[in-house]
């Protein structure tokens, strides 16, 4: 073996293996598909603008439009279509907001309109109830739900109804108004027989005689 060959073997074969092992792993670090993401790799985006099927909206100060005389009716202020000030103040003391940014926050706020008128009516009727002895009174057909009520005042819901005739005088011995829900309902209850218990109504189809 002459010398040549002898530090070939020495110097040149662990080179070439140690060129070798580099290639391999590099081509395997190349050819591995990244690791999935995890929630450290998520971030926040902020959405892209989108447009409203009105370009009406948000209604606020410079608004003009049906919409805006919509808003004015419900909130109770003169409704010339035209949001300035007035309207805004009056949105303000009404929902404790300056802008109504779509549809849905305007029906909220037709929806706490009604609500509320039905609950002065509601409370209405039980104060002269209960104060002039006078009879329950049911303008036209009235579709009642029984509740319960508990302890903390809450209407647990029964789904169990009656239509109580219309046109008719219910004695204020058997048929007492009780109170006004929450959400405009006027409660009365039935002292005896089958029909016992409490009963939730529309205010607006009751009167008293």
């Amino acid at each position: 073996m002459n010398k040549g060959f002898k530090k070939f073997l020495m110097w040149g074969v662990p080179i070439l293996a140690g060129g070798g092992l580099i290639y391999w792993l590099n081509h395997k670090k190349k050819s591995t598909p990244p690791p999935p993401a995890g929630d450290d790799d998520v971030k926040d985006t902020v959405a892209p603008a989108t447009r409203t099927a009105s370009s009406v909206f948000p209604l606020k100060q410079g608004s003009r439009g049906d919409k805006v005389k919509e808003l004015q009716r419900t909130i109770g202020t003169a409704a010339d279509g035209i949001f300035g000030p007035n309207t805004e103040n009056a949105l303000i003391a009404y929902a404790g907001v300056r802008i109504v940014p779509d549809q849905k926050a305007l029906d909220e706020l037709k929806n706490k309109a009604i609500g509320a008128s039905n609950y002065e009516r509601a409370k209405s009727l039980v104060d002269r109830f209960k104060q002039s002895g006078v009879s329950m009174y049911v303008i036209k057909d009235a579709t009642a739900e029984l509740v319960e009520v508990d302890t903390f005042g809450a209407i647990q819901y029964t789904s169990r109804f009656k239509t109580f005739a219309g046109g008719k005088i219910y004695s204020n011995v058997d048929y007492q108004l009780i109170s006004p829900t929450k959400a405009g309902n006027l409660l009365f209850g039935i002292n005896k027989g089958t029909l016992m218990g409490t009963y939730m109504v529309d205010p607006n189809l009751i009167s008293l005689k």
